[in-house]
């Protein structure tokens, strides 16, 4: 089966043949009926299909927008004709190695040390929940260990210092929240 190339791109590409020929390269496909034009739509299907094959080139394309004959607008088929005609990548200027110095490979190691710390796994606190509460629920966990202090120490400290800060009352009601990154009113 044959390819088509996108209609997006058939519409890019005649936007860009009729900013360059104007009323002369629409007038080659206008034909309004009822309103609408009919000609224009064939040719964008018979331009999508005759292209098809460079679906995977775009550089073909761009290639031939940039060598568009001057003297008229082209047809489909020398429109074709003008991507084959654009250099393959294999054409294309061969590739300088690439050799590091001394000084590229010690940056790389550098960096790739930095990148390494960076995703390392940080050290896990069970707690984060009482001392960040997100939720009335959570601060109602909070508030019921310091009412359990003897057998909840951590929570009791974590909600004291919740009532200095602000976050909720000596009642454990929820006076802030955290959203990830600051307090905010629930």
């Amino acid at each position: 089966m044959k390819q088509h190339l996108k209609h997006e791109w058939v519409d890019r590409i005649f936007a860009r043949l009729i900013g360059i020929y104007g009323a002369q390269f629409k007038a080659k496909f206008s034909q309004v009926e009822d309103g609408v034009d009919i000609g224009l739509m064939l040719a964008k299907e018979a331009w999508a299909n005759e292209l098809g094959g460079f679906a995977d080139m775009p550089e073909s394309i761009a290639y031939a927008l940039e060598h568009l004959p001057t003297e008229r607008a082209p047809n489909a088929l020398e429109f074709r004709d003008i991507c084959r005609r654009a250099p393959r990548k294999s054409e294309a200027v061969a590739a300088v190695e690439y050799k590091p110095t001394a000084e590229d490979v010690a940056r790389h190691k550098e960096m790739s040390h930095k990148a390494t710390a960076a995703v390392k796994a940080k050290e896990f606190d069970g707690l984060h929940w009482a001392k960040f509460p997100v939720s009335r629920k959570a601060m109602e966990y909070v508030y019921d260990g310091k009412k359990h202090a003897r057998r909840f120490p951590q929570l009791a400290n974590i909600f004291d210092s919740h009532v200095a800060n602000g976050v909720c009352t000596a009642e454990g009601n929820m006076l802030k929240k955290w959203n990830g990154y600051e307090w905010i009113k629930p």
